[in-house]
């Protein structure tokens, strides 16, 4: 804490400032302690598809859904794709699927044409 003071001729005042800088730090520290979160595996998962490592991808991923209680029909969307990467079909047609009626329930008709399209492409490819 801190304060602002001013003065001025024979006017003086202070302006107590006081920061939250000791309850960000605890926060902060008990969220690095408690290990990284389900979107963090997530976004760990899309930047290893990206630069074409698979099986490290297809690790975080499944911590992200499965450890990590982050299984959304955008997160179950990479899943399928990172396990149809990995060559499997069945997997990914299986995750495609769950991500498609996620993705129906929360109305997102983006992500249901393109769980629709993957799940074709990939019943071609079984």
């Amino acid at each position: 804490s801190c304060a602002l003071e001013f003065i001025w001729d024979n006017v003086w005042f202070s302006i107590p400032i006081e920061l939250g800088t000791q309850e960000a730090v605890i926060a902060g520290l008990e969220s690095a302690m408690a290990g990284p979160s389900g979107r963090t595996h997530y976004e760990a998962a899309r930047f290893y598809k990206n630069l074409g490592d698979v099986e490290a991808a297809l690790e975080h991923i499944q911590i992200a859904v499965n450890e990590k209680d982050y299984s959304r029909f955008w997160s179950e969307r990479l899943h399928s794709e990172i396990l149809a990467e990995s060559g499997d079909y069945k997997g990914a047609i299986a995750v495609a699927e769950k991500s498609l009626a996620m993705a129906e329930e929360a109305g997102n008709s983006d992500y249901v044409r393109a769980n629709k399209e993957n799940i074709t492409k990939w019943r071609e490819m079984k």
